[in-house]
């Protein structure tokens, strides 16, 4: 994906992320950051070590994500410290 990164843009939002680095450092904000994960409920693993498909007993009857839906996270972390 590195090749396909304008370098102007990159450094601008480069630049601006070390701005913000610095004041969570000087203790003017709280820096978090965040990223979003979903993942399927129904299980299809690969074949793996197992020598062929496994059947795992998880997710199938979920009461939040019916048959063919999918789970979606949201997590946050401190970016200072």
């Amino acid at each position: 994906m590195k090749s396909k990164q304008d370098p102007v843009d990159y450094a601008d939002k480069a630049q601006r992320l070390a701005e913000l680095h610095e004041l969570a450092r000087q203790g003017h904000i709280d820096l978090f950051f965040g990223d979003e994960a979903g993942f399927s409920l129904n299980l299809n693993p690969p074949y793996g070590r197992f020598g062929g498909p496994m059947a795992v007993p998880w997710g199938t009857d979920s009461d939040f994500a019916p048959d063919g839906q999918a789970a979606q996270c949201i997590g946050l972390y401190e970016g200072v410290g």
